[in-house]
């Protein structure tokens, strides 16, 4: 996945759940900009944030190598 396509699963997701940005901020302890940052790419985003990002928008959270 590119980095372009990561950013719109998350932006999906949050959505799907019903979640505003300032929503999820406050579930994942961080502020609403930060997750602004993320959903547009000038944040990078790691596994530990994908991870909890899919937790909290009950989601799960696939890794393959092909």
């Amino acid at each position: 996945m590119t980095k372009e396509e990561i950013q719109s699963v998350m932006l999906q997701a949050r959505l799907e759940a019903g979640l505003t940005q300032q929503d999820m901020a406050n579930m994942m302890a961080t502020k609403q900009s930060t997750i602004a940052r993320m959903e547009s790419g000038r944040y990078p985003v790691r596994l530990l944030t994908l991870m909890k990002w899919a937790e909290v928008t009950g989601k799960r959270l696939e890794i393959r190598l092909v």
